[in-house]
């Protein structure tokens, strides 16, 4: 599976990568400014536990990808991977339409587009290009916070995506401006993967990091190399973990 996928991340960059083996799977660097962790897993490695493996290695600031996700969701992989590194079809946020989206149309399209399992949300917009939507965020009910911050009204960016291999420059402030605006809240949480990014893309966006969640353990079939509940078929592993932050809305 590793073959597989230095194929194609050679196809995409159209240059020669070559893997450098640690004790939990490869790192591949593709520039300057990205390298790839690709994660083996096998009967090995029982327990997994990424942050303190990273944190120990000096691996901060690398993507981690494991070979479940690539074997289930080859094509989001690619797309997130092409975003990285600025290979994207590039639409500009001004030139979309801001439309409300129900429950089964944001469903949809984060299946089709997000990496991680599409959730339902109470509230979803999208941007409308040439007919079609681009990209899409997902909130969760306002929250009132009545003894704390003195009753403000407090809104959670549950996920946001693009299409794949597409960018939408300024799709992300425009859509939280709408939503912003719609509900006059007082601030946006928001939780990141770590796996995939360092929260910088969201710090320009007036975004403050004020925590972090590790995740629960996740469970991997490695017959079917997927997501699976915890069996004698599986191992478990901990992925980096979530960063939460806030943007506090200036009036």
């Amino acid at each position: 599976m590793l073959d597989d996928f230095i194929r194609e991340l050679e196809t995409l960059t159209h240059q020669n990568i070559i893997p450098t083996p640690t004790e939990i799977g490869f790192l591949l660097p593709v520039n300057a400014t990205l390298i790839i962790h690709f994660i083996v897993l096998d009967k090995l490695h029982q327990s997994l536990d990424l942050p303190e493996w990273k944190a120990n290695n000096n691996l901060i600031n690398t993507i981690s990808i494991f070979e479940n996700e690539w074997a289930e969701k080859r094509a989001l992989v690619l797309s997130r991977i092409k975003s990285k590194l600025g290979l994207c079809n590039t639409i500009y946020a001004r030139k979309t339409t801001m439309v409300k989206l129900n429950r089964t149309e944001a469903f949809d399209f984060l299946a089709q587009n997000h990496i991680n399992a599409a959730l339902k949300a109470k509230y979803n917009f999208g941007l409308m290009y040439n007919n079609e939507i681009v990209a899409l965020a997902s909130f969760g009910p306002i929250m009132h916070k009545k003894t704390e911050a003195k009753g403000e009204q407090s809104g959670e960016l549950i996920r946001f995506c693009n299409k794949l291999d597409y960018t939408v420059v300024g799709g992300l402030s425009k859509l939280l401006k709408h939503f912003i605006t719609q509900y006059q809240v007082d601030d946006v949480m928001t939780y990141i993967d770590k796996d995939w990014s360092n929260g910088k893309s969201f710090i320009q966006l007036g975004f403050e990091v004020v925590g972090e969640k590790h995740q629960y353990p996740h469970y991997v079939d490695l017959t079917r190399h997927q997501f699976a509940l915890q069996d004698n078929k599986s191992i478990t592993i901990y992925k980096s973990g979530l960063m939460k932050l806030l943007l506090k809305v200036v009036t």
